[in-house]
């Protein structure tokens, strides 16, 4: 009888823990191969936030570049004025020469 027993115990324990795991093996493989694939996208974004801030770099630079020359060129435009202005000033020997240096410094404040 005790031999008996034993045997149930044994294959009621054998039943039990001889479970099909496959289900469970191949679910967790998709959440792997989900994880995977979720790396491999942040991967990508990464990379792809790598790129666009080398490229926002090289567009500072160039942008920089072009503010830098067009703000020379204009202030050798006002230094050239300037000179122009003084040049005349110092020639004016009237207030008839004041009143035309004061027309043409409105004509050109106007043009630009």
């Amino acid at each position: 009888m005790k031999k008996g027993l034993l045997s149930i115990l044994a294959s009621a324990l054998l039943v039990v823990g001889c479970q099909n795991y496959d289900d469970q093996f191949s679910a967790l493989e998709t959440q792997i191969n989900a994880l995977a694939s979720t790396v491999a996208g942040l991967t990508q974004v990464q990379s792809d936030l790598a790129s666009l801030a080398n490229t926002v770099n090289s567009l500072q630079s160039s942008v920089a570049q072009t503010v830098d020359a067009a703000l020379a060129d204009g202030l050798a435009d006002i230094d050239a004025a300037v000179a122009s202005l003084e040049a005349a000033a110092d020639s004016a020997a009237s207030a008839e020469d004041v009143a035309a240096i004061a027309t043409a410094v409105a004509e050109t404040i106007r043009f630009r």
